[in-house]
């Protein structure tokens, strides 16, 4: 979404935004397959945008999901679906 709305010359790029520190930095996150370097790249885009004036975050919702105890292999998924392929529980 971020390459389509916000990087220079983008076709749904409205705002006519363009910043060359962000579409390097953009270019980086989505080359970068490891998610713990994403995560870095990804938080210093976040920061250049706000600092920018072109967004304006006002806050990451912290969600939080627990299971009994002998539920195992439910991982939070990003966008907060389901994903039941690889839950197992304990006998």
């Amino acid at each position: 979404v971020l390459a389509l709305a916000y990087k220079s010359g983008a076709a749904w790029n409205e705002s006519a935004y363009s910043n060359k520190e962000f579409d390097e930095l953009l270019d980086k996150a989505l080359a970068t397959p490891d998610a713990a370097q994403r995560k870095e790249i990804m938080a210093k885009i976040e920061q250049n945008l706000r600092d920018s004036g072109i967004i304006i975050q006002p806050y990451w919702r912290s969600v939080y999901r627990t299971y009994r105890k002998g539920v195992h292999g439910c991982e939070q998924h990003q966008a907060l679906e389901q994903h039941f392929e690889t839950v197992w529980l304990e006998s």
